[in-house]
């Protein structure tokens, strides 16, 4: 069951989404963009690195993916490649990822609400668990890869940063990155470093991501707990930007690297079929927001119950 939650919980911390750029306002198209690839890495002060992605954030109120595949590898488990997918994101946590294999149907079903997050992997024993957003801390540690609800909407490029909070700023001219660094303590009170790496010169109009990285490493910056990388974006139009008055442009990702080196899980995710912002009436935001009654026959589980019952090691 371990196994299987573990991997459940592991698919549901997405993605990141996305330095002249710093200085507009903050993805707004223009007619000719031209990327500068070869410019020196700059490094600004860290209010306009955390006013950028602010403002990206400012832009976006829902994700969805209706096209998922995704591949995971982990020690002492094959787990085949899944597709027939979907990946639905909103604010403030609402989650829902969904895939399965075209002859099998669903083998894997994760989602989360104000209130709570379920999860469904179809190997696993029991099938289909719930927790509510306040006990998961407690439960956690027992689960092989930790899991930080908070982190799918920072990875999405959706979360807000606080403007007050003491960032560090760091360039590498080698790689053409720039560092913002901030410590950060997780659901269950553990002490970390986080960092966001940007590409140092303007990624406009390419599906290259200004934004590359998300990671979470321990407080000494020695070991990483946790990162997700972007190798590949779209572009969207999501409206007229309030400052400048042009478009108003963000960048989706599309190909996407989690991994977990203690745990030595690794998960790559191609995403397509993109729809920002959706209007979505009550009815499909019940559909996709609230916790089945069941799942291919299963019954849901409390976590804490199903934690309870593994045998100590």
């Amino acid at each position: 069951m371990r196994r299987g939650v573990g991997l459940l919980l592991a698919t549901a911390t997405l993605f990141p989404v996305g330095c002249n750029w710093i200085k507009s306002s903050g993805g707004t198209k223009t007619d000719t963009p031209t990327p500068k690839r070869s410019t020196p890495a700059e490094v600004r002060p860290a209010a306009d690195y955390v006013a950028y992605l602010n403002r990206q954030a400012g832009y976006v109120q829902t994700v969805r993916y209706n096209d998922l595949n995704l591949s995971v590898s982990m020690p002492g488990q094959s787990v085949p490649g899944l597709n027939n997918g979907m990946v639905v994101c909103g604010k403030p946590n609402n989650f829902r990822m969904k895939a399965g294999l075209v002859a099998m149907g669903t083998q894997l079903d994760v989602g989360s609400n104000a209130q709570e997050l379920w999860m469904y992997v179809k190997p696993s024993d029991p099938q289909y668990t719930f927790c509510s957003h306040a006990d998961f801390p407690k439960y956690q540690d027992a689960l092989p890869v930790k899991f930080e609800p908070a982190w799918v909407l920072q990875s999405l490029g959706m979360a807000e940063y606080d403007p007050t909070r003491r960032y560090e700023v760091q360039a590498d001219a080698a790689r053409g990155a720039v560092y913002l660094k901030y410590p950060d303590v997780t659901a269950n009170g553990d002490q970390v470093l986080k960092v966001t790496e940007f590409a140092a010169s303007d990624m406009s109009g390419t599906a290259a991501p200004q934004v590359r990285r998300h990671v979470v490493l321990s407080p000494d910056g020695n070991r990483t707990i946790a990162s997700a990388t972007v190798t590949k974006v779209a572009e969207k139009t999501v409206g007229t930007d309030p400052v400048s008055g042009g478009s108003a442009v963000v960048k989706v990702p599309t190909e996407v690297t989690l991994e977990w080196p203690q745990q030595k899980v690794k998960m790559d995710l191609q995403l397509g079929q993109i729809v920002v912002n959706e209007r979505m009436t009550q009815e499909l935001y019940d559909n996709l927001f609230r916790r089945p009654a069941e799942i291919r026959s299963a019954k849901p589980v409390n976590l804490a119950d199903a934690i309870r019952s593994m045998p100590r090691r």
